[in-house]
């Protein structure tokens, strides 16, 4: 199903004022992970993140491909897939006893799996055979649907950031989705939603980017990850 956006002939600026106009996010802002029970998992796979507005258009209403979560697409900011694939794998390598798998090493099974066979597996099925041939313990995959740029300043602008994303952690052996985590948020004034306020003080009462917005959401979901 897609959704036509209203068009508008204006768009309002959103100037930081104090206490009047905190910053924080919106009532509809969703971050969840599944229960974080401890896995043993040595090598990880980390399968670069998938650009889902570049595959479905803008507007789209679509089911994640493994955790069947819903999402409506945005447009994304070139190079966010590459950006939060990078920042991931960072975060990952602060976790000891964990080896990651080099990426060349997925792209060649990868490449290998698609000249072999002459029909198109399923995403899990995908994910599980690169994993096997890998010896990965477990795969994590992620998607980006939405990573809109504040459009303004750190105290006034005409769009806030707005970024969402999912990610999955197949267990090889289990051969099924292990973990899941969730981030969806568009940053809108504190005084929509006054619970923020916490969050309002660490981002320093700005309007933050989507870059930094992005950041935050990978460290938040991943503190229910099941590996440390």
């Amino acid at each position: 199903m897609i959704f036509k956006l209203p068009k508008t002939r204006w768009r309002p600026v959103y100037v930081l004022l104090p206490v009047v106009m905190l910053i924080g996010c919106q009532p509809s802002v969703r971050r969840t992970q599944t229960p974080s029970a401890r896995h043993n998992i040595k090598n990880l796979l980390v399968i670069p993140f998938s650009d889902m507005y570049r595959l479905y258009g803008e507007n789209v209403t679509i089911r994640s491909p493994l955790g069947g979560r819903i999402f409506t697409t945005g447009r994304t900011k070139d190079g966010a897939d590459r950006f939060l694939t990078d920042r991931l794998n960072l975060i990952l390598g602060r976790y000891k006893g964990v080896h990651l798998i080099p990426p060349g090493q997925a792209e060649g099974v990868f490449a290998q799996l698609l000249s072999q066979s002459e029909k198109e597996f399923p995403e899990l099925e995908m994910i599980l055979k690169m994993g096997q041939m890998l010896d990965a313990d477990a795969v994590l995959v992620g998607y980006v649907y939405r990573f809109r740029t504040r459009e303004g300043t750190s105290y006034a602008v005409e769009s806030p950031a707005s970024v969402a994303f999912d990610m999955d952690l197949v267990g090889i052996k289990d051969r099924r989705v292990i973990w899941s985590g969730r981030f969806d948020e568009t940053q809108q004034p504190l005084t929509e939603d006054l619970f923020q306020i916490k969050k309002f003080f660490k981002r320093k009462g700005r309007w933050i980017s989507a870059w930094d917005m992005a950041d935050f959401g990978l460290e938040e979901v991943l503190r229910t990850f099941p590996v440390q």
